[in-house]
């Protein structure tokens, strides 16, 4: 009832030829028909006029989301549905592909463009060629991860002496104070037993 016998859709801006009252979109009875009073439908002279009633009823025509999610709301709230559909398309940053919002946490897991930083020498190599990657690499991987294992191990090596000499010097500390007389349990120290 509403299709445009043109471009075979809902008719958007519908205009009416007089003589048949057959819809067509604005858009393409001027693009197609341009200033001529024919009707292609049923072949008569006539005008074409705006269907301001069935532009209404068109507007208020129930729709289902052409994303695909579960929604159906009146033509005229597309536009606004669509910005706010959890299965509107929006693009990956890694492939540049259109995908549904929805399926985007999953994409982003088994995206084959994405790619990941090498925790071993810090190269950027796609998802799907890390393993690759990693085994064309053994024996560079190896030697930067023993590089870091002596690193970690001098690391180690001067915490653990800057701690003997700490405690070393802790030792001293209790030393001179038990030559000095102080009694260092808090409850049998000579302050805490003069309470008189």
């Amino acid at each position: 009832e509403y299709e445009c016998p043109v471009c075979k859709c809902v008719c958007r801006a519908a205009v009416f030829h007089d003589a048949c009252t057959k819809l067509f979109c604005e858009l393409c009875w001027n693009k197609v028909y341009g200033q001529k009073e024919e009707c292609p439908v049923c072949r008569q002279g006539g005008e074409i006029q705006p269907s301001n009633r069935d532009r209404v009823k068109i507007m208020n025509l129930k729709i289902k989301c052409p994303n695909g999610c579960c929604a159906t709301f009146p033509l005229v709230d597309k536009r606004s549905h669509l910005r706010i559909c959890p299965h509107r398309k929006v693009r990956c940053q890694d492939c540049g592909g259109a995908i549904g919002l929805h399926l985007m946490p999953q994409h982003q897991i088994e995206c084959e463009a994405k790619s990941l930083i090498c925790k071993i020498c810090g190269e950027r190599v796609l998802a799907k060629q890390m393993h690759t990657h990693l085994e064309a690499n053994a024996g560079m991987h190896i030697s930067a991860l023993l590089d870091k294992i002596s690193e970690m191990e001098a690391n180690s090596q001067k915490q653990t002496q800057a701690l003997q000499e700490r405690i070393e010097k802790l030792e001293e500390e209790v030393q001179e104070l038990r030559a000095g007389g102080v009694d260092m349990n808090p409850l049998t120290a000579p302050e805490v037993l003069d309470f008189t």
